[in-house]
């Protein structure tokens, strides 16, 4: 299989009812020289909804390759071109990867994020954030999508409505975990303010211990958010309630929860750069956090068929 990238780790493969992997092909090559054949073996690539027998990955690849006068004739331009549906991704691996590879997903279909971005903070603004877990599911949804190669239409701006209840559900449980830890935060740096006296050194000391209480504050409200990381992806993508969705999320993220913190707060401060450079910015980093969270998803959550 000449041309073939033996050594990416983008295969999974079929062991007594389990999908295991992500491997490369050589070790597909491997079992399939000492203990399998080709035909038994079934085999799927990162992104792919199907398994198909390692046989058929290798005919097909077989096929596919062109011959030099085929070769030469698809060089030879043609009037009229078809678009090309779009492939399907494959799930890459690290918290850099996946913020490359989503906004990857936001520039390829930037308008409709854009759209969806401004519809988040005014129907979010307007019912006074009752309608935004609903709204940014539909991030997670469209970023799906994308993974399974299909088309982005009018309608997924409002696909997370769908969702509205269990997100709402989840979304409150999140709140509520980290509302204490928040509120002991804030309330130190309200204290603070009335025991400092009013000179201009006591407030750039004040300044600085407000930005640390808020930094606090956003921290603690993130160590719900990490447990719940891949919350809103399996619900989304699986049809999952909110607390199953939470617990599938948790059995995951326990196992390196403060990773998964650091990420959390990698991400949020991404998604919020915008705003702090300039409003009308958010619109373009909201997205960030929802699409990087279901690169890592896609990477992570497979089925066996």
């Amino acid at each position: 299989m000449a041309g073939f990238d033996r050594d990416e780790p983008v295969w999974y493969y079929q062991l007594g009812g389990k999908a295991l992997g992500p491997v490369p092909w050589s070790e597909i090559e491997e079992l399939l020289e000492d203990a399998f054949e080709a035909e038994d073996l079934l085999v799927a690539r990162g992104g792919d909804d199907t398994w198909r027998s390692a046989q058929q990955v290798i005919d097909e690849f077989e096929k596919d390759e062109p011959d030099e006068d085929e070769a030469e004739a698809d060089e030879e331009p043609d009037e009229k071109v078809e678009e090309e549906p779009r492939e399907p991704l494959t799930p890459v691996l690290g918290l850099k990867a996946w913020i490359g590879q989503a906004w990857g997903i936001i520039s390829d279909d930037l308008r409709q994020y854009l759209v969806g971005s401004i519809m988040v903070l005014v129907l979010s603004s307007v019912s006074l954030m009752i309608c935004f877990p609903a709204l940014y599911a539909s991030f997670y949804s469209m970023a799906l999508k994308r993974f399974r190669g299909e088309k982005l239409g009018s309608s997924d701006f409002t696909s997370g409505f769908h969702f509205f209840g269990r997100a709402l559900g989840l979304y409150a449980v999140i709140f509520l975990i980290g509302l204490p830890g928040a509120v002991i935060a804030v309330f130190g740096a309200a204290v603070l303010l009335t025991m400092l006296p009013e000179d201009s050194a006591a407030r750039s000391v004040l300044m600085l211990t407000s930005w640390l209480f808020w930094l606090v504050a956003s921290l603690v409200m993130s160590l719900p958010g990490a447990a719940a990381f891949f919350a809103m992806p399996l619900m989304v993508d699986r049809d999952m309630g909110a607390m199953e969705a939470l617990r599938a999320s948790w059995e995951v993220t326990r196992r390196h929860y403060f990773s998964y913190l650091g990420m959390t707060l990698v991400l949020s401060l991404l998604s919020g750069l915008g705003g702090a450079v300039c409003w009308i910015g958010l619109v373009f980093t909201l997205p960030i956090l929802p699409v990087a969270q279901v690169c890592a998803y896609r990477y992570h959550f497979r089925d066996a068929a």
